[in-house]
C-alpha cells in the first residue's frame, strides 16, 4: 500500500474515532531519534536523526486512553564492517565504514496510562505495536578491498560509495515503551522502540531496528 493511500484511511479513521468518543484530542509532535541496528556481524554505532507527525486521544477513563499515530521517522545505524577471506593462497581484505538511514511511515498504535489526572502536570506511560512501513532507504560509505597472494598484495581499490538499500524489506514492527508529562496543551515524551524482527531480506543477515526517542507535542481538545 502506498504511503500517501494508507495516510488518507488512517485519517479518515481518525475523524470517525472522534464521533465516537467524547474530550478527544488531536496533536502534533517532533522530536529526536537516536537510532542503531542490533545483530549481524558490523559494528554499529549510534545514527541521529528526527521524526514528526500527528496523533489523537481517545479517553476511555481518567487513566487509560487510545492513542494512534502517524510518524514519519528516520532509523538506521553509522556501521564499520571488516572481513578477511582465505582460500588457498589468497587472502580477501573488506573494510567499510558509513551509515544506513532508513526512512519510515509509522504508525503507533499506543495505550495510554495518565496519572495524577487531577494536577497540571500529569505523569503518563505509553505502550503499543508500531507497525512501520519503509519509505526509502540510503547508504554512504568509504571502502578498502585488499588481495593478497602468499603475503603479497596483488590488488587494491578503495573509494566512495553511496545509493539505495536493495535489501531492507518494505514492512518493520516495533513495540513503543516510553513515558512522558503532560503540562496543559503541551506534552513530553520519551520512547524507546525496538524492532520485532529482521529487516533484511538476506536470510544470512539478521539485524533489527532499535530507537530511542525524545518527542514534544502540542494537544487540541476537540468535542466540548
Amino acid at each position: 500500500m502506498k504511503p500517501g493511500r494508507l495516510i488518507l484511511i488512517i485519517t479518515g479513521l481518525f475523524f470517525c474515532a472522534i464521533t465516537l468518543f467524547g474530550q478527544s484530542s488531536v496533536g502534533i509532535k517532533a522530536g529526536m531519534n537516536i537510532a542503531n541496528q542490533v545483530g549481524g556481524d558490523m559494528e554499529n554505532d549510534l545514527l541521529y536523526g528526527f521524526n514528526v507527525g500527528g496523533s489523537a486521544t481517545f479517553p476511555l477513563s481518567n487513566l487509560i486512553s487510545l492513542q494512534p499515530e502517524v510518524l514519519f521517522t528516520t532509523k538506521g545505524c553509522n556501521y564499520d564492517f571488516e572481513e578477511i577471506t582465505e582460500n588457498g593462497q589468497i587472502k580477501n581484505y573488506e573494510h567499510y565504514d558509513g551509515f544506513w538511514r532508513i526512512y519510515y511511515l509509522e504508525i503507533p498504535l499506543l495505550v495510554k496510562f495518565t496519572f495524577l489526572s487531577d494536577r497540571k502536570l500529569k505523569p503518563h506511560l505509553v505502550f503499543g505495536p508500531s507497525p512501520a512501513f519503509k519509505v526509502k532507504g540510503s547508504f554512504d560509505e568509504d571502502y578498502d578491498l585488499q588481495d593478497f597472494e602468499n603475503g603479497i598484495l596483488i590488488h587494491q581499490e578503495s573509494g566512495h560509495d553511496k545509493g539505495d538499500i536493495q535489501t531492507i524489506k518494505t514492512f518493520d514492527m516495533g513495540l513503543t515503551i516510553g513515558a512522558g508529562v503532560t503540562f496543559g496543551c503541551f506534552n513530553l515524551d520519551a520512547r524507546y522502540i525496538p524492532g520485532l524482527w529482521t529487516i533484511s531480506e538476506k536470510e544470512d543477515f539478521e539485524i533489527r531496528n532499535s530507537v530511542f526517542s525524545i518527542m514534544i507535542g502540542y494537544s487540541f481538545m476537540l468535542g466540548k
